[in-house]
């Protein structure tokens, strides 16, 4: 996991570890801008309900560093459709859309 909030995510700054932020307590973060990942995880803090989405293409893991050589606005269409999981409907392809706050 690299991060963990209830609120606004920077992800272009916010990737710097803090003692008093634990792993998986709100506020987490970790340096994962290089780290390949073809699943994203999403947690309701609300009801800690779960749903994730597994991206269906057969290109190549994308990282956050490399979304952010686009500039932190990567429309859904770049990195192609996700399959929904968990409390996600699978009956639906999902598109991720990536942009930085700060």
């Amino acid at each position: 996991m690299c991060l963990t909030d209830s609120g606004t995510v920077h992800l272009a700054t916010e990737k710097t570890y803090d003692s008093e932020r634990p792993y998986g307590g709100d506020g987490y973060r970790a340096n994962c801008h290089d780290v390949p990942f073809t699943d994203v995880l999403y947690v309701r803090e609300s009801d800690a309900a779960v749903a994730w989405f597994r991206r269906d293409a057969t290109a190549p893991a994308v990282t956050l560093a490399g979304l952010a050589s686009g500039g932190w606005s990567v429309g859904g269409s770049t990195l192609g459709t996700f399959t929904g999981h968990g409390v996600a409907s699978t009956a639906t392809p999902y598109q991720l859309t990536v942009c930085d706050a700060g």
